[in-house]
Protein backbone atom coordinates (compact mmCIF):
# COMPACT_ATOMS: atom_id res chain seq x y z
CA UNK A 1 0.00 0.00 0.00
CA UNK A 2 3.05 2.29 -0.03
CA UNK A 3 2.94 2.85 3.73
CA UNK A 4 5.04 1.38 6.51
CA UNK A 5 3.27 -0.56 9.19
CA UNK A 6 4.34 -0.05 12.79
CA UNK A 7 6.25 -3.36 12.59
CA UNK A 8 8.06 -2.25 9.41
CA UNK A 9 8.86 1.11 11.00
CA UNK A 10 10.36 -0.61 14.05
CA UNK A 11 12.40 -2.96 11.85
CA UNK A 12 13.74 -0.02 9.80
CA UNK A 13 14.68 1.87 12.97
CA UNK A 14 16.45 -1.20 14.38
CA UNK A 15 18.38 -1.70 11.14
CA UNK A 16 19.44 1.97 11.14
CA UNK A 17 20.58 1.73 14.76
CA UNK A 18 22.66 -1.36 13.90
CA UNK A 19 24.26 0.39 10.89
CA UNK A 20 25.15 3.43 13.00
CA UNK A 21 26.64 1.27 15.75
CA UNK A 22 28.70 -0.69 13.21
CA UNK A 23 29.96 2.52 11.58
CA UNK A 24 30.88 4.00 14.96
CA UNK A 25 32.72 0.82 15.96
CA UNK A 26 34.59 0.87 12.64
CA UNK A 27 35.68 4.53 12.88
CA UNK A 28 35.94 5.25 16.63
CA UNK A 29 39.65 4.46 16.84
CA UNK A 30 40.14 5.79 20.38
CA UNK A 31 37.10 3.91 21.72
CA UNK A 32 35.44 6.90 23.41
CA UNK A 33 32.02 6.21 21.87
CA UNK A 34 32.01 9.24 19.58
CA UNK A 35 33.86 10.56 16.54
CA UNK A 36 36.39 13.31 17.21
CA UNK A 37 37.81 15.64 14.55
CA UNK A 38 40.78 13.36 13.79
CA UNK A 39 38.48 10.37 13.26
CA UNK A 40 36.16 12.43 11.03
CA UNK A 41 39.15 13.67 9.03
CA UNK A 42 40.33 10.08 8.58
CA UNK A 43 36.90 9.16 7.20
CA UNK A 44 36.98 12.13 4.79
CA UNK A 45 40.49 11.21 3.64
CA UNK A 46 39.51 7.57 3.07
CA UNK A 47 36.42 8.57 1.08
CA UNK A 48 38.43 10.96 -1.07
CA UNK A 49 41.20 8.41 -1.62
CA UNK A 50 38.69 5.83 -2.78
CA UNK A 51 36.12 7.90 -4.71
CA UNK A 52 37.74 11.19 -5.81
CA UNK A 53 38.59 9.86 -9.26
CA UNK A 54 39.47 13.26 -10.73
CA UNK A 55 41.72 14.16 -7.74
CA UNK A 56 40.17 17.60 -7.24
CA UNK A 57 39.88 17.21 -3.46
CA UNK A 58 36.09 16.90 -3.38
CA UNK A 59 33.43 14.43 -4.44
CA UNK A 60 31.36 15.29 -7.50
CA UNK A 61 27.77 14.09 -7.65
CA UNK A 62 28.92 11.14 -9.82
CA UNK A 63 31.63 10.23 -7.30
CA UNK A 64 29.13 10.58 -4.45
CA UNK A 65 26.73 8.30 -6.32
CA UNK A 66 29.46 5.66 -6.72
CA UNK A 67 30.22 5.88 -3.00
CA UNK A 68 26.53 5.49 -2.10
CA UNK A 69 26.26 2.49 -4.44
CA UNK A 70 29.15 0.93 -2.49
CA UNK A 71 27.21 1.46 0.73
CA UNK A 72 28.85 4.64 2.03
CA UNK A 73 26.45 6.93 3.88
CA UNK A 74 26.95 10.04 1.77
CA UNK A 75 24.17 12.61 1.55
CA UNK A 76 23.09 14.08 -1.75
CA UNK A 77 24.86 17.36 -2.47
CA UNK A 78 21.60 19.25 -2.99
CA UNK A 79 20.10 18.18 0.34
CA UNK A 80 20.11 20.25 3.51
CA UNK A 81 23.55 20.90 4.99
CA UNK A 82 22.50 19.35 8.28
CA UNK A 83 21.29 15.98 7.03
CA UNK A 84 17.75 15.34 5.91
CA UNK A 85 16.02 17.74 8.31
CA UNK A 86 16.48 21.43 8.70
CA UNK A 87 18.59 21.95 11.81
CA UNK A 88 19.18 18.23 12.34
CA UNK A 89 22.46 16.41 12.72
CA UNK A 90 24.78 15.67 9.86
CA UNK A 91 24.69 12.25 8.24
CA UNK A 92 26.12 9.15 9.91
CA UNK A 93 29.82 8.49 10.51
CA UNK A 94 30.49 7.55 6.90
CA UNK A 95 29.29 10.94 5.75
CA UNK A 96 31.44 12.99 8.04
CA UNK A 97 31.99 16.05 5.91
CA UNK A 98 32.56 14.40 2.55
CA UNK A 99 31.74 16.78 -0.27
Amino acid sequence: DGKLSEEERKAAKAAMTERKAAALARHDTNGDGKLDQDEKQAIRAALLAKYDTDDDGKLSEEERKAAREDGANIPHKHGHKKGGKKGGKKGGPDAAGAE
